[in-house]
């Protein structure tokens, strides 16, 4: 078995004729998500992945064998989530529209691919009739999911007035209905207390005007 142990994001410094060359690997989003998993290349060798932990693999990676033989790291496709705002709306009401489903999506720490016009996620039957009842449009499909990774920031204004403002994003996992709310489906941790229930009038971002004010 062929043990692939280095990553090169994106083929950095590699010369294109090389990557031609080269044979790949087509992954989907959780198992590239994953430090160690077998797979099999485009050229049906078998192959052990073993990467250093925390890294996630993107398309356009490339890994290096112990040989020192290259594998390209291609994002497969696979059943997702897509969702866009109504073609009636003008482009300001639909970016509008595509924030607040976006907000309440980041409330519950979904992991989301944002694209122009429409936001990509993980099938989930609970938050897609949820993103309907929001007034946008949502539909199956099948391509490559590549979530950003998680962006933690604190401006000179947030210090200045002791606040850090933190953007996360966590895996999903599959919903389930409790009582203590929908923040409640999914595991994860908070870097400060934060509300999850409140209505959109209060103790939710002010989305008018086309810009995302946090309070």
């Amino acid at each position: 078995m062929l043990r692939l142990s280095k990553r090169i994001p994106q083929g950095q410094g590699l010369a294109a004729a090389l990557l031609r060359r080269a044979p790949s690997l087509a992954l989907d989003w959780a198992t590239r998500q994953k430090s160690r998993f077998d797979a099999r290349l485009s050229n049906d060798e078998h192959v052990g992945v073993f990467l250093p932990r925390g890294h996630v693999l993107r398309g356009g990676d490339v890994l290096v064998a112990e040989d020192g033989r290259l594998v390209r790291v291609v994002a497969a496709d696979e059943a997702v989530t897509v969702v866009s705002a109504p073609a009636m709306l003008n482009p300001a009401e639909a970016a509008h529209a595509l924030m607040r489903g976006a907000y309440h999506l980041g409330n519950r720490h979904v992991m989301l691919s944002l694209q122009s016009g429409r936001l990509v996620m993980e099938p989930d039957p609970v938050l897609g009739e949820m993103l309907k009842g929001l007034g946008l449009e949502v539909r199956e499909a099948r391509e490559p999911l590549s979530p950003k990774a998680a962006l933690m920031a604190t401006t000179a204004a947030d210090t200045s007035m002791g606040m850090d403002t933190a953007i996360t994003t966590t895996a999903a996992t599959t919903p389930t209905t409790t009582p203590q709310g929908p923040c409640q489906r999914r595991p994860h941790t908070h870097d400060r207390p934060h509300a999850h229930d409140a209505p959109d009038v209060a103790g939710q971002p002010d989305l008018a005007g086309g810009r995302l004010q946090l309070f």
